[in-house]
């Protein structure tokens, strides 16, 4: 051990103080430099196969770019990329929010070697080959069971959840950590359009449930409405004249609900609001 290990490891063994059955790394406590905790590992007995050194890993890295031809690289550098942003939509798409090709130009995930409008084209144009390979494959596995995955497969996209919503922009989400319906009402307000974000809604929940659309609800999470923007889409909606389909009740409480007749009456509208809001409540 050279002088600088000598005094890395009294340091640490200085600073620790072991109690019966404690390990030296655990007695050592948890503010140590990374040359600290190996030591410490190393004096206390553990298994060190699963360690790395962060500088080894470094050096090894940057010999294998330094391997790689210019195109090589390029490639090595666009898959990078591609990864962190569908890691992106997918992390986002659990915390609720959608992703645009905004987002991942001012989080710098763009290739220096790309402009933003060819790395985002290599986005989409990598999310349908993807879903073309995975439909065709999967076409092919229902007529012949037998099939076994080819070692090239590895290295395949699988994007299948990754899902696309057209408006002003383009929004990508993951159906895997999104539902549809949550996505749908980001979209719309991602949109900025109450009128549409009201209308919208209000039609697929009477179709889909089917029920009428509580006005409270449009003031949640992702739409965030307030009670005047509410009114004042719903007012505009009407006096439009392009929604006809578009009415509004009460329950006997006070509460608003929006519903489309074009797949609820009036009377049924106005049943399933007075159960949703009195007598559900007044049955549990």
């Amino acid at each position: 051990m050279d002088e600088t290990c000598k005094e890395v490891a009294s340091s640490v063994c200085d600073e620790a103080v072991l109690e019966p059955g404690q390990g030296f790394a655990s007695a050592a406590g948890t503010d140590m430099t990374p040359e600290e905790e190996f030591l410490s590992s190393i004096l206390s007995g553990q298994d060190l196969s699963d360690l790395v050194d962060p500088e080894e890993e470094r050096r090894k890295h940057e010999e294998y770019l330094e391997s790689l031809t210019p195109g090589e690289r390029e490639t090595y550098f666009e898959r990078q990329a591609l990864e962190a942003v569908f890691a992106d939509i997918r992390s986002r798409s659990r915390a609720g929010e959608l992703t645009t090709e905004e987002y991942w130009e001012a989080a710098g995930l763009t290739p220096e070697h790309m402009e933003p409008v060819e790395f985002t084209d290599l986005v989409f144009d990598t999310i349908i080959e993807a879903q073309d390979h995975e439909n065709d494959a999967a076409a092919a596995d229902s007529k012949d069971c037998s099939s076994e995955p080819s070692d090239s497969e590895d290295d395949a996209w699988h994007l299948d959840d990754i899902k696309v919503l057209e408006g002003t922009v383009v929004y990508l989400y993951s159906s895997d950590m999104m539902s549809e319906s949550f996505a749908h009402w980001a979209f719309l307000a991602a949109e900025d359009d109450d009128v549409m974000t009201l209308v919208d809604n209000a039609r697929n929940e009477s179709k889909i449930y089917p029920r009428p659309l509580k006005a409270a609800s449009l003031k949640n999470r992702p739409v965030y409405m307030t009670d005047e923007r509410i009114d004042e889409a719903f007012r505009i909606a009407q006096e439009s004249g392009q929604y006809p389909d578009i009415k509004s009740c009460s329950a006997s409480n006070g509460d608003v609900y929006f519903y489309s007749t074009d797949y609820l009456s009036d009377a049924q509208a106005k049943a399933l609001a007075e159960w949703e809001s009195v007598e559900r409540r007044a049955n549990m």
